[in-house]
């Protein structure tokens, strides 16, 4: 099996890695921050995925539903977001730990 070190009970600040914008006028926007670049290119990969879901989601919902769910059904754009990166990483990792 996999495993990874205990980290303890230490409580860490959340890291933003990325995240994407859904203008009015310039469409979907994918921002990668500092730490990304720090990561794995496997994790790299994964919060692609993630985040060209929320792409996709922009072109289809539009600007303002886009924003409104994110501001109010949070659960609806991420959920989708999170099992393509989820998979991602699934697909990437199966059969290296055994």
């Amino acid at each position: 099996s996999c495993t990874s070190p205990e980290v303890g009970n230490t409580v860490k600040e959340p890291v933003t890695y990325a995240e994407t914008s859904c203008g009015l006028f310039n469409g979907p926007k994918i921002t990668y921050y500092a730490p990304f670049y720090a990561l794995d290119p496997e994790l790299q990969e994964a919060i692609g995925v993630h985040e060209n879901v929320h792409v996709k989601q922009c072109q289809e919902y539009g600007p303002l539903e886009f924003i409104w769910r994110v501001g109010f059904e949070n659960a609806s754009i991420e959920r989708p977001a999170y099992t393509a990166e989820k998979e991602t990483l699934q697909k990437i990792f199966t059969g290296q730990c055994k």
